[in-house]
């Protein structure tokens, strides 16, 4: 080997080569005009979509048609409406720029990202009779179950925010046991503790044979109170359980417990409006004419104060 096998000359001399530079005018110059356009670049992050998310169970979520809009001023195109379908684990939903027209899902992150892709929300299975949690991460319509009390600020919530169901509210109605099996009520309003006013018509329960919830349910009239003898169906959002009917024992009136308004009868061996009355029917007082009445089963054995003829 020799110096000239190292690069030297006869000076002893080697030429170190250098990576030539362009300016930034050289360099746009030799990009050729129209090679490169907003088609050819990658999507970036920062996008934005007029889709909806909505839970449609503890297990489902679906989203709305929509399109996704890129900050180069491109975008998805129509991306249709769909679903996940019932999860199981938690699952991503995203947009792929390689498969046009829909929404993709995988229970595994790592394939909601990377070039071409853009995440859109996480889904999450809920609890039983609950509705799923949609976190979007551009899209809209965060839903979120599982929240406790101690990650709600207070004064966050007011009661314009609550459903009827969930609300205090105040009636004007009056209450009237017809007999040992009929209820009334008289016209009035309820007013909701946000001031919503519903006015109310008079009605009654008809015959009941079992304890009779009374309630109101705006999603149904929100005039006209509903009966029912399951508790339940009188509960819930947009909801109010206004009165519960109990029947009375016979020749007595039925019991009313009356739920932020007039009129409640107290069931306490029977007492109702002008009478209270032993469970059996022999003995009672009637405050309307100021009597004592004392029956062995078949006939008045003891009267204090006047009943006209006597027994």
């Amino acid at each position: 080997m020799t110096y000239k096998d190292l690069g030297y000359d006869g000076f002893l001399q080697r030429t170190l080569l250098r990576t030539p530079k362009m300016s930034p005018t050289e360099a746009r110059n030799s990009i050729p005009a129209g090679s490169v356009s907003a088609s050819n670049i990658i999507p970036p992050m920062n996008a934005t979509t007029d889709i909806v998310f909505s839970s449609t169970d503890a297990d489902t979520a679906a989203w709305t048609t929509g399109t996704i809009y890129f900050a180069n001023g491109t975008n998805s195109g129509t991306i249709d409406s769909g679903n996940t379908g019932d999860i199981s684990a938690t699952t991503y939903v995203y947009y792929d720029r390689e498969t046009l027209g829909a929404l993709q899902t995988t229970t595994v992150v790592g394939n909601a990202t990377g070039l071409n892709k853009l995440l859109v929300a996480i889904i999450e299975e809920g609890a039983s009779g609950k509705d799923c949690k949609i976190t979007p991460t551009i899209a809209a319509g965060l839903i979120v179950t599982g929240i406790t009390a101690g990650q709600i600020a207070a004064g966050v919530i007011t009661t314009d925010l609550l459903t009827v169901g969930s609300r205090s509210f105040t009636s004007t109605i009056a209450w009237t046991a017809t007999d040992a099996d009929t209820a009334t009520w008289a016209s009035g309003t309820i007013r909701t503790a946000d001031g919503t006013d519903y006015s109310i018509s008079a009605g009654n329960t008809g015959n009941i044979a079992a304890a009779t919830f009374v309630y109101l349910d705006i999603d149904t009239s929100v005039t006209v109170l509903q009966t029912t003898t399951t508790a339940s169906t009188a509960v819930g959002n947009n909801k109010l359980l206004v009165a519960i009917v109990t029947a009375g024992a016979s020749g007595s009136k039925c019991v009313i417990d009356v739920i932020s308004s007039t009129g409640t009868t107290i069931s306490g061996n029977n007492i109702t409006t002008g009478k209270v009355q032993s469970s059996d029917g022999k003995t009672y007082f009637d405050l309307d004419n100021d009597q004592i009445i004392m029956n062995d089963g078949s006939n008045d054995i003891l009267l204090l104060g006047y009943q006209s003829g006597g027994f």
